[in-house]
């Protein structure tokens, strides 16, 4: 796990090594960087590490998971703890930094096989079913019409049973 300190307004006092190889950099570089730096720019608002001991009210802030930019162009996901501390040059945070990207990887290939045709890739009934309501609740709540365009092929059998399925 990668650990940091982080003074309260956010920039780093001390890191790991485990937290210099998640970013890809060295403690020189990240010397006096602000964590927020590293987050990747959707995930700013929503990570709740950089945040002072006033807005935690010295508890710790419960685990969330945010993407890191790598130094080499990459994302990283990770599970962040943030925990305020008290030190002698004034308040701190300390993070502690689990790398997730392989889970959130597997994650998202498991929601894609649910969702799509393990033999053509398509979008299967599941997706269409779920986007049809998607769509459904959006005109209702604007008002606008939609429309679903059903196409049936006749004797489409033939054509697998003569060429196969794929």
């Amino acid at each position: 796990s990668g650990l940091a300190e982080l003074r309260d307004d956010g920039t780093f006092v001390r890191v790991n090594d485990a937290s210099c190889r998640l970013v890809g950099r060295t403690w020189d570089s990240l010397r006096d960087t602000v964590y927020e730096a590293l987050i990747h720019h959707e995930d700013r608002a929503s990570a709740f590490v950089s945040r002072t001991r006033r807005e935690t009210d010295g508890a710790p802030v419960a685990p969330n998971e945010h993407r890191l930019l790598h130094s080499d162009g990459s994302v990283v996901w990770v599970r962040a703890r943030t925990s305020p501390i008290d030190s002698a040059e004034g308040p701190r945070l300390l993070v502690s930094l689990d790398n997730v990207t392989a889970a959130r990887a597997r994650e998202a290939q498991l929601t894609h096989d649910a969702l799509h045709d393990s033999l053509t890739g398509l979008p299967n009934r599941a997706l269409f079913r779920d986007r049809l309501a998607q769509a459904m609740a959006r005109s209702q709540r604007s008002g606008t019409p939609m429309a679903l365009l059903f196409l049936d092929l006749d004797r489409f059998k033939l054509v697998n049973d003569g060429l196969g399925h794929e």
